[in-house]
């Protein structure tokens, strides 16, 4: 069977979604760690990988491009019981 045969059903259901589609919490996953800002998530074989960022200045009034927050971005991997 092709890697991508099936998805065109499962692509067309999540173009459907948008910001007032309902979800059901199935689970929760309690992390023992900090994540700070999560950006992204994914999931590999078991395991889950979290794209986080941790602004390390407190947040001033800046103007004009360029001029963002000082950030520390990290990735860690996260195994099913929420540890690195």
């Amino acid at each position: 069977m092709p890697a991508n045969e099936g998805l065109g059903s499962l692509a067309d259901a999540v173009s459907t979604l948008d910001r007032r589609s309902r979800f059901e919490l199935l689970r929760e996953v309690h992390l023992d760690f900090p994540t700070y800002h999560p950006q992204g998530m994914a999931f590999a074989k078991g395991l889950t990988f979290l794209s986080s960022v941790e602004i390390l200045d407190p947040p001033e009034a800046r103007r004009g491009p360029g001029l963002a927050q000082p950030r520390a971005g990290e990735r860690p991997r996260v195994c099913p019981r929420g540890r690195r």
